[in-house]
């Protein structure tokens, strides 16, 4: 998956003649979208009661702990290119990251990176293309309706997990 996503990140640099200029600025773009990938790929699991559940703290530590590396690595290369787009996205996503390595394991603060791993690049990019808001709310809307008349749920949500006792 890695290697097909660098490939057709290397094809797009290419109608413009391969320049290292497009690589250098482009290449925290992919690594964050690897940070995204790294963020979805920790489990969360329901049983059978319908309660969703983290996986082991040993169990994400090193998929959180490069995440978080990867998040810094791409604001220094933001701040390097002086690209605020990337850089403000990577620091702003850095502590939803740095909460669930830190903290002990819980479902809630891998629901918040996962929403908030999409929900920041949306937004910024969206204060930078205001019509991007245009599609990114109509497929949140037809998502919304799809996931709840088909399977029953609301989601994309951003709605966490509380553990019990807790009422918001």
């Amino acid at each position: 998956m890695f290697l097909t996503g660098f490939v057709l990140f290397l094809l797009g640099t290419l109608p413009s003649g391969f320049d290292l200029l497009i690589f250098a600025y482009g290449l925290p773009y992919f690594v964050f979208f690897v940070v995204a990938h790294l963020t979805y790929a920790i489990p969360i699991v329901e049983n059978e009661k319908g309660r969703k559940s983290a996986p082991e703290k040993n169990q994400m530590v090193i998929s959180l702990a490069v995440t978080v590396g990867l998040s810094i690595l791409t604001a220094t290369a933001g701040v390097i290119n002086d690209d605020p787009i990337i850089s403000t996205i990577s620091s702003v996503y850095l502590p939803f990251a740095l909460v669930a390595l830190i903290f002990p394991a819980a479902v809630r603060h891998l629901q918040r990176c996962r929403a908030y791993v999409i929900f920041i690049p949306l937004m910024f990019l969206s204060v930078r293309f205001p019509w991007f808001l245009i599609p990114v709310l109509l497929l949140f809307w037809v998502l919304r309706h799809y996931n709840y008349f088909r399977h029953g749920t609301v989601s994309p949500s951003f709605k966490v997990d509380l553990p019990a006792g807790h009422d918001v």
